[in-house]
């Protein structure tokens, strides 16, 4: 299933990279948006 996902490890760690761990952080308050937000950070502990 992880294999089944169109982005690779070097797109995960630019987002990661991209968004700071405070952004995150705000954004998981958020309920729509926690569920955009949830699927990089995931994925790249999967990998």
């Amino acid at each position: 299933m992880r294999r089944a996902r169109p982005f690779s490890y070097s797109s995960t760690n630019k987002a990661r990279n991209a968004f700071p761990v405070s952004a995150l952080v705000s954004t998981r308050r958020g309920g729509a948006t926690n569920k955009v937000t949830q699927p990089v950070p995931t994925a790249a502990a999967a990998s």
